[in-house]
């Protein structure tokens, strides 16, 4: 979808939640897997630097206010979001898209 909104609006600015991911694998919570294995648990909102994405927001909208003042588009794309109230707070509008499996893996991206 990302995909396809960059296409549709090339002078917007876009901050995707993945790249905030803390480095290292190793301090992200765990879960247990089958055999009792433990795992890194991505689907965590502690496995993401939530305050640093939402520095790297309103400074980004900071800088787009003052650029094109009231012109501006900020796409903010992840999963977790709006669980981040702080973050949550900063968008004026809210969508949250979800798909089946099988419908996203027979959808060509180009």
């Amino acid at each position: 979808l990302i995909n396809i909104l960059k296409v549709a609006f090339p002078h917007a600015q876009f901050i995707c939640q993945d790249d905030f991911y803390y480095p290292d694998v190793n301090s992200l919570p765990k879960t247990k897997g089958e055999g009792c294995s433990e795992f890194a648990n991505w689907d965590s909102i502690r496995s993401l630097d939530m305050v640093s994405m939402t520095n790297k927001v309103q400074a980004t909208l900071q800088e787009m206010e003052e650029k094109q003042p009231n012109k501006s588009l900020l796409f903010i794309d992840g999963f977790l979001i709006f669980n981040y109230p702080p973050l949550a707070e900063l968008c004026d509008l809210k969508y949250f898209i979800t798909l089946p499996f099988e419908v996203r893996k027979n959808i060509e991206i180009f």
